[in-house]
């Protein structure tokens, strides 16, 4: 079951770098602007949303009504599991050469990942686009706009690099809330990882089950904190 949440979980934390941290960067050098009050906007709304109720809109917009994405689980009902070499189905399938398998376990991994990872993009732009707000009065990037450097440059080499070290600790901080939410995002798209593991355990009183998978993530809760 942990290969399950952990690929959910590392999807769900590659979505959060990919469009948190371009959306800080231009709230932040966007700041007073339309779109700088149109991210936070965005942002509030994203901390604000519940993830079941959030998976469930999803799935009400891109199952029922467009029918573009699968409603939950890993793979479609004629799709066949890849041999278990780590336990993430993306890998295994690449690794076993199957293709269509392959694209049928991405398109599984859409909306649960979207839904986990909505509250932490929400986080971590906002910490973005605080870090650059101040960097951008900061003494080291006047001086190198002072000498010549064109904008662009600035940003990726003064900017974008110092605004990641305080981001940085927010996003390993982040990947603990992600786990904890998997339990929400694995119910209702019927994920087979730890949480919905956790669900039937509690079910059933079966406390040795509920025990190992509460020590098993205070165990990555420690080692991320590290």
């Amino acid at each position: 079951f942990l290969p399950a949440s952990m690929e959910l979980t590392f999807t769900a934390v590659l979505l959060v770098v990919l469009v948190g941290l371009p959306v800080g960067l231009i709230a932040g050098v966007r700041r007073g602007q339309p779109i700088d009050h149109i991210l936070r906007f965005l942002t509030v709304g994203g901390v604000s949303m519940p993830i079941f109720w959030f998976g469930i809109l999803l799935q009400i917009i891109f199952y029922k009504e467009l029918n573009l994405l699968p409603i939950g689980g890993r793979l479609g009902i004629v799709d066949i599991e890849p041999p278990q070499v780590t336990g993430f189905y993306l890998i295994d399938t690449l690794l076993a050469g199957d293709l269509s398998t392959f694209g049928s376990a991405l398109l599984h991994l859409i909306l649960p990942a979207s839904a986990l990872a909505a509250g932490s993009i929400a986080v971590i732009s906002r910490m973005m686009r605080a870090s650059v707000i101040e960097l951008l009065d900061a003494d080291h990037v006047r001086t190198a706009r002072a000498k010549g450097l064109k904008g662009l440059i600035v940003l990726r080499r003064h900017v974008f690099r110092n605004a990641l070290i305080p981001t940085t600790t927010v996003l390993g901080l982040q990947i603990g809330a992600l786990l904890a939410g998997n339990v929400l995002a694995e119910v209702v798209f019927n994920w087979p990882g730890i949480g919905l593991y956790a669900v039937y355990a509690i079910r059933n009183l079966d406390y040795s089950a509920t025990m190992g998978v509460t020590l098993v993530i205070s165990i990555i809760h420690v080692f991320v904190n590290l």
